[in-house]
């Protein structure tokens, strides 16, 4: 295929995707758009000319722009498929094109990305791959301050920063890390507690009212039904929580479990080292 009709298909492209920031409803147009795009960019690698500097950029322009438009959609394992063709453009093909514009975007993404699915090691991994004048603007920095608190498990202020996100892109994985963040929280309190008052609970969860706590119960007891059948239920009576126990049973680890835990504790730290 030769470079012009690429270049007219990217140019589409470009143009949907900036039509579809002043109309959501038009990134399903973007998305028509990407798959063809994907298949004509393989055809045109095994057609050689693959390190061309100018391919290369068409390259990396249809990658991130798919990786966007994943986002937006709500679509995070494409997003992850998309920032794996990306990785060699950022970190290997550095010098065959020039700098891209949304490098630190796409990057605070991907370590966004990797805080939401508790790859630690990982995210630490790619934070030193990261350049010293990309690592300081302000689409990396936050993430890093996500990631901070979530070390010194200032669970709470986890949840607060999904409102400062310095990216409209990273809203979705946000508050996906929030809710993970909340689901922590809600497991700390069931250990320590027996019940709640409504009032506390609400406090402790970041939760506006009873009835967004009456929500995050029904789906919380749903997730831990699906995880542990003979879980830790939640219910409201009154004006309290209720930790219900399977057979008044107050807890303790399963050694399966703290086994399973420290295994994966144990990788993140190999992966780090």
């Amino acid at each position: 295929m030769a470079n012009t009709e690429l270049e007219r298909k990217v140019l589409a492209l470009q143009q949907a995707f900036a039509d579809a920031s002043a109309n959501p409803d038009a990134m399903s147009t973007c998305a028509e758009l990407l798959e063809p795009l994907k298949e004509d960019l393989i055809r045109h690698q095994l057609n050689g000319n693959v390190f061309d500097d100018h391919f290369l950029q068409l390259a990396r322009e249809v990658y991130e722009i798919g990786a966007l438009i994943s986002l937006t959609l709500g679509d995070i394992d494409s997003f992850d498929c998309f920032y794996s063709y990306l990785h060699p453009f950022y970190f290997d093909y550095t010098h065959l094109s020039t700098p891209s514009t949304r490098l630190d975007i796409i990057l605070g993404l991907r370590l966004l990305y990797l805080l939401t699915e508790n790859r630690i090691g990982d995210f630490y991994m790619l934070l030193e791959l990261i350049p010293v004048e990309v690592g300081s603007s302000a689409n990396i920095t936050y993430v890093v301050e996500l990631e901070h608190n979530m070390m010194e498990g200032n669970l709470t202020r986890l949840i607060d920063m999904r409102q400062t996100a310095s990216c409209p892109y990273y809203q979705s994985l946000s508050f996906k890390l929030a809710d993970t963040a909340r689901n922590k929280i809600a497991a700390s309190m069931e250990a320590a507690y027996l019940s709640l008052n409504v009032d506390a609970a609400i406090h402790m969860l970041k939760l506006g009212d009873i009835s967004e706590l009456s929500m995050f119960i029904k789906y919380y007891n749903q997730s831990k039904v699906t995880e542990d059948p003979c879980g830790i239920q939640w219910k409201i009576e009154g004006t309290r929580v209720i930790f219900v126990r399977e057979g008044n049973d107050l807890g303790g680890i399963p050694s399966k479990d703290m086994l399973r835990h420290s295994l994966s504790y144990i990788e993140e730290l190999e992966k780090i080292v």
